[in-house]
């Protein structure tokens, strides 16, 4: 294997073709920019690996897209965290969602259970470094990567984007 590094990314080149490359990113895990690269669309998993408070859970979260779920230490509580979406007005919360809510300090927005008494140590606060994630743009050459499904979805938008039919929308009965 190789490494490469440009940046603030470096990048494990592993010599066969089976085994995708691996990119580690330098930066503040606090400090994610949400507005640029991959954090725009939100992440379906977030491992946090290191103590984090209230406060920085609420802005953690929001890297989550909806049905998302985040796993990690907050202060000495293991949490798990599900962006379930925004609740609609004039529907009541059930009991646990409250008791959740309260005890991660996020909104109706997001669920969370209480896995388990934990120690770990703090996530570093300094330095800030502001820190995007880069976009992962999909070729046909990393295809073979993906799930089967993945692979036969996309093969079937690809041969349906060039058709001259146009598929008519669903009657209403």
């Amino acid at each position: 294997a190789s490494v490469n590094e440009n940046g603030n990314i470096s990048t494990i080149n592993f010599m066969d073709d089976d085994t995708p490359d691996v990119h580690i990113i330098k930066g503040n895990g606090l400090n994610i920019l949400k507005s640029e690269g991959e954090s725009v669309v939100g992440y379906d998993r977030i491992y946090i690996g290191a103590a984090v408070d209230s406060a920085e859970l609420t802005n953690i979260t929001k890297l989550l897209s909806p049905g998302g779920i985040l796993v990690g230490p907050v202060e000495d509580e293991l949490v798990k965290v599900i962006r379930t979406g925004v609740i609609a007005q004039g529907l009541e919360d059930d009991e646990g969602s409250d008791e959740a809510a309260s005890l991660s300090g996020l909104n109706e927005e997001f669920t969370s259970q209480l896995l388990s008494g934990v120690r770990f140590a703090p996530l570093a606060m300094l330095p800030v470094i502001y820190t995007v994630i880069p976009s992962n743009v999909w070729n046909p050459s990393i295809r073979r990567f993906y799930p089967n499904e993945h692979r036969c979805a996309s093969m079937a938008l690809l041969m349906c984007s060039n058709s001259e039919i146009v598929q008519p929308l669903p009657r209403v009965p």
